[in-house]
């Protein structure tokens, strides 16, 4: 799979610790406490929000692009209103950095997961916090929430993967990863499945139905901070402290493309619906939009 850097981007700090990309624009979270706005498929910069007190590690774009949620080192998850570049709620409760923020494809649910070693479910309209699931014995890097708005899944530095139902917050299995730390999460379109990327640089998919392991996807050979899976299925997109992004075929786990040019390490990928473009950023504040060529 062939695709050429069309951007290199420059963020208004050392760190970018996550992307999240819309149909016309998308998000970074930066270190600084910033977060950009970008426009899409140029790459200039549509706004700047300011309101986190320190460094941004998560950004969540709502299915629809005019929601954002972020989390931060100040403890805080943000709801912002993309449309007018406002916060609508700051919601506290957990008792260190928010690593991870994900919103149901539904619209209903925004969840966080902290160095606290919890997870938490806010209503996203309303702001309520409904529960907070303990059970990880270590930070919580990575949540995602499967395209039918059911099931959450949370990885942890503990090694660990857990699903749970995110109506209810039950837990319904704990996938162990050989004590390798889970970095990030992304489930595949149809749910079925779930990558998880490694402190190893390794890639897991993991068989969400019954929790064991499908394949592992070996290549990188620093920690997996970032997966995304193309809309279609077929492609997963991973992004690693080796500075490179690499392109996987998922049904056969073949490597398809190793995307070069990042100067630092890489923390955050992201993929557009249509599979055409990508979105990687890191270190020294570099970000890549990549044109499928």
């Amino acid at each position: 799979i062939a695709f050429a850097a069309t951007n290199t981007l420059k963020a208004p700090s050392e760190v970018v610790s996550s992307v999240s990309l819309g149909a016309a624009y998308f998000a970074t979270g930066n270190s600084n406490g910033t977060i950009s706005v970008w426009n899409l498929p140029g790459g200039e910069l549509k706004t700047t929000l300011r309101s986190h007190g320190e460094s941004v590690n998560a950004v969540a774009m709502s299915a629809d692009g005019k929601i954002l949620a972020s989390g931060s080192d100040d403890k805080t998850v943000k709801i912002w209103n993309l449309e007018t570049g406002a916060v609508t709620r700051t919601l506290s409760g957990h008792s260190d950095a928010v690593s991870t923020v994900a919103i149901s494809p539904d619209g209903e649910f925004l969840v966080s997961g902290s160095w606290d070693k919890t997870i938490k479910i806010w209503n996203l309209n309303t702001g309520e916090l409904l529960r907070t699931l303990t059970g990880h014995s270590g930070l919580v890097n990575a949540v995602t929430i499967s395209p039918d708005s059911q099931v959450l899944a949370s990885g942890s530095k503990d090694g660990s993967i857990k699903l749970w139902d995110l109506a209810t917050g039950q837990a319904i299995r704990t996938i162990s990863g050989k004590n390798l730390s889970v970095l990030s999460l992304a489930f595949t379109p149809d749910g079925k499945s779930l990558a998880a990327g490694n402190s190893n640089g390794t890639i897991g998919l993991w068989n969400a139905g019954n929790g064991q392991l499908i394949r592992r996807l070996s290549g990188h050979t620093d920690g997996v901070w970032s997966v995304a899976i193309s809309r279609d299925g077929t492609t997963l997109v991973s992004g690693s402290w080796d500075k490179t992004v690499k392109l996987w075929d998922v049904r056969s786990g073949d490597l398809r493309g190793t995307l070069s040019g990042h100067s630092g390490y890489v923390s955050a990928v992201a993929i557009s619906g249509d599979g055409k473009t990508i979105v990687s950023a890191g270190w020294l504040g570099e970000i890549k939009i990549w044109k499928r060529s």
